[in-house]
């Protein structure tokens, strides 16, 4: 519409669409854009993979879920940037996952990070993540006005926000199936992560963090 209303208009347009979380709406690749919108004799394409934000340890994860899905990506490349290695932990129930959730707060918190994310799949499961938490940490519940300490969040408040750590809160199967929209919530709620990143579950990791 705007190519029409304003034809010797130019134009930047630029983004992520690996980060469309909403997956049935909005553009979930640059493919369309390119093949009727853009002009060759006039229009350029250009990918800015440059990434100022992760480690190199939490982009290379966070690649690695790009590697298996179906719709065109661009893999991240990151400033050199080195941190701690991605870690894993899986607990035997949901009580050994809030402890273990508590004990890397703490353990977080002790190495001088100030803002900690638990990222959880839905808004329904945030609450009962926070409420499981609140008893043993503090958890801060207002975004507005957050400066720092622990925000228990789903993944569609974090998009856009960033955190010195974040922890993933039971990516299993059933949350996160081997499918592209799938892949793309978990690659945002990866890269919230400036330094560190880990992920407590129970039960069957999703295929896509393997």
């Amino acid at each position: 519409m705007l190519k029409q209303a304003f034809p010797e208009c130019t134009y930047t347009i630029v983004g992520d669409t690996s980060q469309n979380i909403f997956y049935d709406s909005g553009m979930n690749d640059w493919k369309e854009l390119r093949e009727e919108i853009f002009d060759e004799g006039r229009d350029r394409f250009y990918t800015l993979a440059k990434s100022y934000r992760n480690t190199v340890e939490i982009s290379q994860y966070a690649g690695k879920i790009l590697e298996k899905c179906t719709f065109e990506t661009y893999q991240i490349d990151p400033i050199l940037r080195h941190g701690m290695e991605v870690e894993v932990k899986k607990a035997g129930n949901r009580e050994e996952m809030t402890a273990e959730t508590v004990r890397r707060i703490r353990e977080i918190q002790e190495r001088g990070y100030k803002t900690i994310a638990v990222i959880c799949r839905t808004e329904e499961e945030a609450w009962k993540a926070e409420e499981e938490l609140s008893s043993r940490c503090r958890i801060e519940r207002d975004p507005e006005n957050f400066t720092n300490g622990v925000m228990v969040l789903p993944i569609h408040k974090t998009k856009g926000l960033e955190f010195d750590a974040a922890i993933l809160w039971n990516p299993d199967e059933e949350a996160y199936p081997m499918d592209d929209a799938a892949a793309r919530l978990l690659y945002v709620a990866i890269t919230r992560a400036l330094h560190e990143l880990h992920i407590v579950y129970i039960g069957k990791l999703s295929k896509l963090l393997e």
